[in-house]
């Protein structure tokens, strides 16, 4: 695997975007209102592309520059509105306002590009929040219950059992707080953390100490994630290529 570059995480960034980030929570409480509903200033605006920035080149690397284009587009929630609407199929087409929002919401409150769990979605469960996988798992995010339990109770996050993990915020918000713990598990490995979403963090640490680099579901992921973003641009780029960068 080549190795990763510009491994910028969201600590990194500029202090002043952390007081930006602390006044605009701030607001929402104030108001108990979400993101969406909040005017969203160009300070605001500035962080939150900061954040897609960074976690676009933790990602790519070099690559990067090839999906600049939505990462930093003015409409850029409009775009990602649309395509979350489009992946939806039939009646689960009704989740699709409030699934979109969480992904936004969920995305910027651990410094993930959106249509990062946007593929990890797409990847998992083809937007069908009524999955339920081989091994138990269930959801949009295809969550075990038994790891829903761990990490909400680590988070302290409201999670009330199986049952939750058929709703779609639900099971966004845990889904999105367990890609963060195994973020900085791996320390920001993009390759390594996706691995671990999928085949667990002791399996990856095993793979790992035998100089082996589980390349199949980063890949998996990651072709999904270039596909949206070279679909909301419509910028010519070979995925194949650049998702065999894990």
């Amino acid at each position: 695997m080549k190795t990763l570059v510009n491994h910028i995480q969201i600590e990194n960034l500029d202090k002043r975007l952390f007081l930006l980030l602390g006044l605009f929570v701030a607001v929402m409480l104030a108001n108990q209102k979400s993101p969406r509903e909040v005017v969203l200033g160009p300070n605001l605006d500035i962080f939150q592309k900061s954040v897609r920035v960074a976690h676009a080149k933790e990602l790519l690397g070099a690559s990067y520059k090839k999906v600049q284009g939505t990462v930093t587009a003015t409409d850029y929630h409009g775009t990602l509105h649309t395509t979350v609407s489009k992946a939806f199929r039939g009646s689960n087409k009704l989740f699709s306002p409030k699934v979109a929002q969480t992904i936004i919401e969920e995305s910027y409150r651990y410094g993930f590009d959106p249509y990062f769990l946007v593929a990890v979605i797409d990847g998992e469960s083809t937007f069908n929040p009524r999955t339920v996988g081989r091994f138990g798992e269930i959801g949009l995010m295809q969550i075990k219950p038994s790891t829903a339990a761990w990490i909400a109770k680590k988070l302290d996050l409201n999670f009330n059992g199986r049952s939750d993990l058929f709703d779609p915020v639900t099971n966004i918000r845990i889904g999105a707080a367990y890609l963060n713990y195994l973020r900085k598990k791996f320390k920001s490995r993009g390759a390594l953390y996706i691995a671990a979403y999928n085949m667990g963090p002791r399996n990856v640490h095993r793979a790992v100490s035998k100089n082996i680099i589980p390349k199949d579901y980063p890949r998996h992921v990651m072709k999904r994630y270039l596909a949206y973003h070279k679909k909301a641009v419509s910028k010519k780029f070979k995925i194949e290529e650049l998702s065999k960068s894990f």
